[in-house]
């Protein structure tokens, strides 16, 4: 299978890698991609200055969406659904931020696209806890902006507590900004 991958550290480096698909555990599943989004994070990628643990080399795309076409044995899910997928993929479980649920936060987590092969490739396996249900009546194109919406919200809402009425001001008119004025 063929995917969009950093090959390298330092600038550029952005190419075609070639990866052989390897079976499924049992609490993993296969996803067709649908659809991928280019988030800013890929570009500070391309150009090497990503503060995050990068690991190349690696298929990039953290942002996408995708149609289950195998599901391993001990997964819920199954062939058909339409899903998306949170981008941390491993976390310690045990440090304090992990134990208080900001295990994003958590300074040895692994992500997708950085250490671990992402979604601009044909097909991407995630554990089937990290992935959730795109409702039908969502685009794949859309279902690619849950993942920058749910910053969005984290930062706005539960973060800095910004509510009806509260005076604010973007910083921008990308998709995060854009995001952030409908929220």
């Amino acid at each position: 299978m063929w995917g969009i991958a950093k090959l390298e550290r330092g600038f550029g480096h952005v190419g075609l890698l070639e990866v052989r698909e390897r079976e499924l555990q049992s609490h993993e599943i296969r996803v067709e991609v649908r659809a991928s989004g280019i988030c800013s994070s890929d570009l500070h990628i391309r150009n090497d200055d990503i503060k995050l643990n990068l690991v190349p080399p690696v298929i990039m795309g953290h942002e996408f969406s995708g149609v289950i076409v195998e599901a391993g044995s001990a997964s819920s899910l199954t062939v058909g659904q339409r899903v998306i997928s949170e981008t941390t993929v491993k976390t310690c479980g045990t440090c304090y931020l992990c134990r208080s649920g900001h295990y994003n936060l958590c300074t040895v987590r692994e992500i997708l696209g950085y250490m671990h092969h992402g979604g601009f490739a044909k097909y991407i396996i995630i554990a089937a806890d990290r992935a959730f249900i795109l409702p039908d009546n969502i685009s794949f194109e859309e279902g690619v902006l849950f993942e920058p919406l749910a910053c969005v919200v984290h930062v706005m809402i539960e973060t800095a507590n910004i509510a009806r009425g509260s005076s604010v001001a973007i910083a921008g008119p990308g998709p995060i900004g854009l995001l952030a004025l409908q929220v």
